[in-house]
């Protein structure tokens, strides 16, 4: 695995022992999901990278102005989300432990413009009826 100042390469090919990337849902047997989304700003004047770990493996890699939305087979249980922020030679990291419940759940990051990262706290809530049972938009 490369590091780039701080930031893995490569992780994309990588899977972690707890994400079970089956896209039956009978795959994952007492399984459940995790959806996590930030919507897209509505004013941001350029544009940077924006990679999502989910305990250690790469989730999402996209631009920030984009948005994200993306979903992931899950175990229930404890799970480690990390973010890192990419403009230029600067980093912005921030990681948050979170507790996955059978049914899933739905994480919706917000970002700090006076920090110029994500907010230190998540909103959890539980799966919207759209999202339950879906593997849309996992990378």
């Amino acid at each position: 695995m490369l590091f780039f100042l701080g930031v893995p390469r490569g992780l994309a090919v990588q899977t972690s022992p707890s994400i079970d990337r089956a896209s039956s849902p009978a795959g994952r047997a007492g399984g459940g999901e995790i959806h996590v989304s930030f919507p897209a700003p509505r004013f941001f004047l350029g544009d940077v990278r924006v990679l999502l770990l989910l305990d250690g493996a790469a989730i999402h890699d996209g631009g920030f102005k984009a948005g994200i939305d993306v979903t992931v087979p899950v175990a229930p249980g404890q799970h480690r989300l990390e973010s890192a922020i990419v403009f230029g030679s600067m980093r912005r990291r921030r990681g948050w432990d979170v507790a996955v419940p059978p049914s899933g759940c739905d994480v919706i990051l917000e970002y700090s413009r006076f920090w110029g990262n994500f907010a230190k706290g998540l909103r959890v809530d539980p799966p919207a009826p759209a999202t339950a049972g879906s593997s849309a938009g996992a990378a």
